[in-house]
């Protein structure tokens, strides 16, 4: 076992979103306490996903209509590669009108400093 520190400034958070407006500004900002950067891809909402996660302190990168969960995870990941410093991009998936599943917020926990590997 070792631990291997990381910056986290150069983690992208990746969030696809459709139709989320309720849930998607608690996401973002407890993401956000963890990692400076949140992309937020919405994905043809008709709500208003795009406005409450920009709020909240995300990226927001817009789909005119619906594309589908696929094209949301690769135009997000586009996105955060194209930034300077961008290393490791991590896809986080809401479960609809409810937020993160258990497995992501244990991500969210992560100081995101020291990660051990076995």
């Amino acid at each position: 076992m070792y631990v291997v520190d990381i910056d986290t400034s150069g983690v992208w958070i990746i969030v696809p979103a459709f139709d989320e407006a309720t849930v998607i500004g608690e996401v973002v900002a407890d993401l956000r306490s963890v990692f400076a950067h949140v992309v937020c891809v919405d994905d043809g909402s008709s709500d208003e996903t795009g406005e409450v996660a920009l709020r909240a302190g995300a990226h927001v990168v817009p789909h005119p209509v619906n594309l589908g969960q696929g094209a949301a995870i690769q135009t997000g990941v586009e996105y955060a590669r194209r930034q300077p410093g961008a290393q490791i991009v991590v896809i986080l998936e809401i479960k609809r009108g409810i937020g993160l599943p258990p497995a992501a917020i244990d991500v969210r926990k992560l100081t995101a400093r020291h990660i051990t590997a076995h």
